[in-house]
């Protein structure tokens, strides 16, 4: 997926912010020849979901931050930090097990988010990121069990129950600091 954040720094070490990601770069489902012909081979079939997007609101705290140099000349800030937050998933299920199902509108979960990463300053105001993020909501697959007869053709049977599913993400990215240039005001 692409994504985007923002976030409002209120203290050196705390922040609030939103992200979004989008997953759905094509609306077709069509699957590859080698995974349907090992599945249909073997019988064996891992339900999946397509996703769209995902929307999030997220603090944001850093615990550990220090300095480090490089080849003896250059001296690199970097900073560590704990992001967790709610927010919304957008999927719906891929007809695995019968090709006559049809999933055309996609489902809104509720969301959990967690995760820690790394940020490298190249200058004051620009970063290189990388985190690990997971992301924990309730998702609703294709039912594995098919009916027979006209109960087939019932969408009330076509998926499953509720599972916990976890998203773990690894993400690198650059961070954009605003303004580009400040001055620290001392308290009086």
């Amino acid at each position: 997926g692409a994504g985007l954040a923002a976030n409002y720094w209120f203290t050196n070490v705390l922040a609030i912010g939103a992200n979004a990601i989008w997953y759905q770069f094509s609306d077709t489902l069509s699957e590859q020849d080698l995974p349907f012909f090992i599945r249909r081979s073997t019988r064996l079939a891992n339900p999946l979901s397509q996703w769209q997007v995902a929307a999030n609101v997220n603090f944001t705290y850093v615990p550990l931050y220090g300095k480090f140099a490089a080849f003896n000349k250059l001296i690199f800030q970097w900073d560590a930090y704990i992001v967790g937050g709610v927010g919304i998933m957008r999927t719906r299920p891929v007809p695995v097990f019968d090709q006559q199902r049809d999933f055309p509108d996609f489902n809104t979960h509720l969301g959990f988010n967690v995760g820690i990463g790394l940020r490298i300053f190249m200058t004051r105001f620009l970063t290189v990121f990388f985190e690990a993020r997971d992301y924990i909501f309730l998702e609703q697959f294709e039912n594995s069990q098919v009916a027979l007869g006209e109960a087939r053709n019932d969408p009330d049977t076509w998926l499953a129950d509720s599972t916990l599913y976890n998203n773990l993400t690894m993400s690198i990215g650059l961070t954009v600091f605003f303004p580009f240039k400040f001055e620290y005001r001392k308290t009086k």
